[in-house]
């Protein structure tokens, strides 16, 4: 409850990312210099599309354009290519939100009234970010690793009625083919941080009894019934 309060007031808290602020009057000010915060993966403000200045862009745009910066990334193994590029793209993210939204907290209020609803759309914007960016990234490793989507695994398919696990292996179509063995099954669920929301993964799919937990959070404790692969 501590965690989402405080969600709430300065938005998504990282696994292993850490802010200082200090107050001055009511704005709280972030201690660390923007440029070291975005150095691995900068963009100018001549490099931003201008597309993306009229609409801020989506996770899989902003995923592309990480990869893109840091190749190099591209020859590590899978699981700090994971963690690499995630950094790389919370940084850029962070780099575009204040090249777009901080022009229009300085000159574009005439009045209060505005500002909460903009403001409420930053948090919800980085809230839907954090959600979306670890299952990003990992269905575009598993490609790079030679899997074939829908043959080798499947995301985000419908198991059971409104149960929608991340990972499906080795398809969905196994899943659903009664007379695939389901001990050849397998599911893997994504949490950024688990606190309590691990234990929906138990529900997502019926016919695998062993789930399989991946989460960027340091150790949590968990059930017998979760096996956890922890990133970091």
């Amino acid at each position: 409850m501590e965690e989402e309060l405080a969600e709430a007031h300065i938005g998504v808290v990282e696994p292993g990312k850490w802010f200082l602020h200090r107050l001055e009057g009511a704005i709280p000010q972030a201690l660390e210099e923007e440029k070291e915060l975005c150095q691995n993966c900068w963009l100018h403000e001549e490099d931003i599309p201008a597309t993306w200045r009229t609409e801020f862009p989506s996770g899989m745009e902003i995923i592309r354009k990480a990869i893109a910066l840091r190749p190099e990334f591209s020859g590590y193994a899978p699981y700090r290519r994971l963690m690499k590029r995630r950094e790389c793209e919370f940084e850029l993210f962070r780099c575009l939100e204040k090249a777009i939204e901080l022009p229009k907290i300085k000159w574009a209020f005439t009045g209060i009234e505005p500002f909460p609803d903009l403001a409420q759309s930053i948090l919800q914007r980085r809230k839907s970010r954090s959600r979306r960016s670890l299952e990003l990234h990992l269905r575009g490793i598993f490609l790079e690793e030679h899997l074939v989507e829908n043959t080798d695994f499947s995301f985000h398919a419908v198991t059971e009625i409104n149960k929608k696990p991340d990972f499906i292996f080795p398809s969905s179509a196994h899943y659903h083919d009664n007379s695939f063995p389901s001990e050849k099954l397998r599911m893997l669920a994504l949490k950024t941080t688990c606190k309590d929301r691990w234990c929906q993964s138990l529900n997502e799919a019926d016919r695998i009894k062993e789930k399989y937990l991946l989460t960027i959070q340091g150790a949590y404790p968990l059930t017998s019934s979760v096996k956890c692969r922890h990133m970091e």
